[in-house]
This record gives C-alpha cells, structure tokens and sequence, in this order.
C-alpha cells in the first residue's frame, strides 16, 4: 500500500484468540506495524465461545474443539471474558512504545443470540437470509456465494449475551477496562472478600508494592521494589464497604494506610502512606481484571483512576502514583497472600 501511495491511517486487523494465535503475538505485530509504517492500529473484529453447545439448529462456526485451532482459554465466561479483556490490552501495550497508536477493539456480533427459526427470513435475525441470493441474480443466472435459503446464528455461543438476552460478565470487560463503574465485574472473581495481607506484585515490571525505606510516618512515598518479604512490602485489605478497601501498611505496623496525596483526583498524583483518616482518597476498589490478577483503582476518583507505576518503570524506586485506568499491564497487580 505504501508502494502504491494507498493513502490511510489506521491499520485494523481481525484477531481470534482461538485462531490466531497468542495476544502476545498480537501485541508484537501491532507494535512493528506502528513503528515501522506510521500507523494506528486497531483490532477490527474479535470474539471468543462462551460454550460448544449450539442454541439454534444452524450449525455454529465453533461448534466443538476440532475448530479450536488454540486453546489458552477456557470455553466458558470466564474464559471469554479473560480472552477479551486480554485482546484490548495487548492494543494496548502499543502505547508503551508509540503513545496513542493503539486504539482499540470492536467485539464481534455480541448481541446475535438464537431466536425462533421463524423469524429467520422475516426479520433478518439470522447468520443467512434467501433474498441475498437475488443481489446474485443481478449479475449471474445462480446463487453460488449469497444465500438462497433462511438461516439462523452460527455465532450464538460467542455472543456477550446468554441465550435469555441477558448481558453475562463478559460483556462487563468494557467497563473494567475504562474504568467505568458498575456493580458487576468481568473478572473471574467470586465476589468473596479480599480481607486479608499481601504482597502486591506488578505484573509489567514483576517488582512489589513497597513504603520506602520502611518508614513509619506519615508521608513516607510508596514505590516498587526488590522483593524482600519484609513488613514493608506487606499490605492488608480491610474492608471499608460499598466495595472499597482501605490498604493498611505493615511499615507502620498497620497503624497507616496508603493514601492519594492531597485528594487529588489529577493524573500523576502521588501515592503516599498516612494517617488512618477514612476520607475518599483513602479508599480503593480492587477488582479481578483476569484470573489472579487485579486494578486497584482509586475510590477518590470513583474508580476512574488506579495505581500504576509512574512512566512504565522498572527499576527498583520506581514510583507509584494516581493514573486515569486503561489497562495497561504497568497498572495491574497480582496479589500474593503472606
């Protein structure tokens, strides 16, 4: 396209997690093409079962694990919502290396459950439809690549709705990701209670949440660091309500809390240890992004922000602070138990 002097400026790829191959490759081709050429890059179409089993009697284009050419994921909710949120963030990690390049991703037919085979050709709700078959007919005496027959959805075990039209968690992956606040989650999470102490592990940089230099008082800055499995890298999770966690410090013996600086809803803000107040910015929701893996975003924000490394560090220091969540692996967390 370029020898050609096609003009563009997005370059929007299909993407099947079943198909395709890993969102690791995906995130590796999507960066050398905005480097290379210029580029944004976005994923056109995506989408992954949620079941084999087909609701409809139109044969479904994933109908058992012989059409399942890769199988990292599950076959379940959990599984498609994992597959989904991991497809937005590997456009993502795009922006690690060319800032605003990856833009985002569009699910596939989400809505097309099965419906009655009688409203097939009536209303259209179908995968086929007889009357394609006569755009055919304008150039061509048969019907060899439309339709001439009414069919139903080859899609309805990949749709972000049950086959009642109710949403299921998975469809919750484009709140998680943006931030938005809703009273369900995608992640695979059951909804018991996080209370508890852990070790907080970045998954990006692979370094644990830490108050520097052990310190006790209050203003002391929270930062990532080496793991040394030391009270200073513990935090515990106390329930606050209304889903919000207050996050106790073990520098300080548990007696302070993490803290956004100033109540600043601004990006950049720093993350800090303090004083036991039990103000907004003293509270935080913890969400299951993926199996094992969460966003601790800000409650003084409602959610809209989280603790990310500063500038995608990695090095032992680096700084946490206040940023807008987008998913970015340099904002989410593993928890690990003491």
């Amino acid at each position: 396209m370029a020898k050609q002097g096609v003009k563009y400026y997005v370059f929007a790829t299909s993407f099947y997690p079943m198909w395709h191959g890993t969102t690791n490759d995906l995130a590796s081709t999507l960066t050398y093409i905005a480097q290379t050429y210029n580029k944004k890059v976005m994923v056109a179409e995506t989408a992954y079962p949620f079941t084999y089993h087909n609701a409809d009697s139109q044969g479904n284009n994933i109908g058992d694990a012989s059409a399942m050419v890769c199988a990292n994921y599950s076959v379940s909710v959990d599984g498609q919502a994992q597959a989904l949120r991991d497809v937005f963030a590997a456009v993502a990690k795009v922006n690690a290396t060319k800032w605003g390049y990856g833009i985002g991703a569009f699910y596939w037919e989400p809505e097309w459950i099965a419906v009655a085979s009688s409203t097939w050709g009536t209303h259209g709700s179908g995968w086929a439809s007889s009357s394609s078959g006569n755009y055919e007919r304008l150039y061509s005496s048969t019907v060899k690549y439309y339709s001439n027959y009414d069919g139903g959805s080859t899609w309805d075990n990949m749709t972000l709705f049950d086959n009642n039209g109710r949403a299921m968690k998975s469809l919750y992956v484009f709140n998680d990701i943006s931030g938005a606040p809703s009273k369900t989650s995608s992640g695979v999470h059951n909804g018991a209670s996080l209370d508890g102490t852990y070790y907080i592990k970045n998954v990006f940089s692979g370094l644990y949440l830490d108050v520097a230099n052990g310190s006790g008082d209050n203003n002391a800055n929270i930062q990532q660091y080496t793991y040394e499995g030391s009270a200073r890298q513990q935090f515990k999770l106390v329930s606050a309500g209304d889903g919000y966690y207050t996050i106790y410090t073990g520098a300080s013996g548990f007696q302070k809390v993490v803290d956004v600086a100033g109540k600043s809803t601004a990006d950049g803000a720093n993350i800090l240890q303090y004083a036991y107040k039990g103000t907004v910015n003293q509270k935080f929701q913890v969400t299951e992004i993926s199996s094992g893996v969460y966003a601790i975003k800000t409650g003084i924000t409602s959610g809209g922000s989280c603790l990310d490394v500063f500038e995608w560090s990695t090095a032992p220091g680096g700084n946490i602070a206040q940023w807008n969540y987008w998913g970015g692996d340099c904002q989410l967390w593993i928890l690990e138990r003491v």
